[in-house]
């Protein structure tokens, strides 16, 4: 035991002395992880150990970093793609996600229902809910003119600075109730060949929390924002206001919901941004960091 202290000491100071992270961080990766994979830990770059710091236990870890086709920034859909496929190996894992096979979806929308779970954490700001998480029927936040109150000031703030670059967008939908939804799912049904694919049943909507906002350009359809010439403001600055993109592009398969890019979700502004500079959508921060 004196010896594996003394290793991990040493381990602790070479660290240290190229790399300088908070200080609480670094005995956390010490606790998980063996000498050889801290060694390989050790190869990256400062700010992926600081991240890496804040996850969870990643299996196998030492040999995706060992691999020369290993991408940090992908670490999610390796684990994801090796969650579907674990007889494969490892080193296929890598080639096929690089080679974005991970992102053709893999069931249908539909399927995401399968083994769905109550929300358990309901009254947190990083809450997830989605069609494997779900709120009671009767659950309704406190709401400030259809938000959450902290969600209702920032995007208050935030179509207050787009103004003054001289973007406007109209806010399309806020808070739905669980009847509202319930309602509108059967619509959806009755319209369309797959209402999975572009809408929730009840209960397993984000809107349903209050920290949701559909954006539109001003007197425009929430279908006309991606041709909007302040949405490309917007992707690049909501998450300095606490909001995400919700339904990336190519995350279906993590999301359950095809590319929506008027619905963004208030998150707050340091989970925003986590998820915004590691191009991560809310599953695979939940899948991922560490819950401090």
């Amino acid at each position: 035991m004196k010896y594996k202290h003394a290793v991990m000491m040493v381990v602790l100071t070479i660290i240290s002395s190229f790399y300088k992270p908070n200080i609480q961080t670094l005995p956390f990766i010490l606790e998980l992880y063996d000498t050889n994979t801290i060694q390989e830990i050790m190869k990256l770059d400062k700010q992926d150990i600081e991240l890496l710091s804040k996850m969870r236990y990643i299996p196998y870890l030492s040999l995706y970093l060992q691999d020369s086709n290993f991408q940090f920034n992908k670490l999610a859909r390796y684990i994801w793609w090796q969650d579907q496929y674990p007889y494969y190996d490892l080193y296929q894992i890598i080639i096929e996600v690089n080679l974005d096979k991970d992102l053709l979806l893999t069931k249908t929308y539909a399927d995401f229902y399968q083994d769905a779970k109550p929300v358990t954490n309901i009254n947190t700001i990083d809450v997830l809910v989605n069609k494997q998480h779900y709120l009671p029927s009767d659950y309704q936040p406190v709401l400030n003119n259809g938000l959450q109150q902290d969600c209702y000031k920032a995007i208050q703030e935030l179509l207050l600075v787009a103004k003054t670059h001289n973007y406007f967008f109209d806010i399309k939908s806020k808070y739905r109730s669980y009847d509202y939804q319930k309602w509108l799912y059967s619509y959806y049904q009755t319209i369309a060949d797959d209402a999975d694919r572009i809408s929730c049943k009840a209960g397993f909507s984000e809107h349903q929390t209050g920290l949701v906002v559909d954006l539109a350009p001003k007197g425009k359809q929430i279908n006309e924002i991606i041709d909007y010439e302040g949405y490309s403001w917007l992707e690049q600055n909501a998450h300095t206001f606490g909001f995400i993109l919700r339904y990336p592009e190519n995350k279906d398969m993590l999301t359950g919901i095809q590319y929506e890019p008027w619905h963004f979700r208030y998150v707050g502004k340091e989970i925003a941004s986590i998820l915004y500079e590691n191009q991560w959508t809310l599953e695979e921060y939940h899948e991922l960091y560490k819950d401090k």
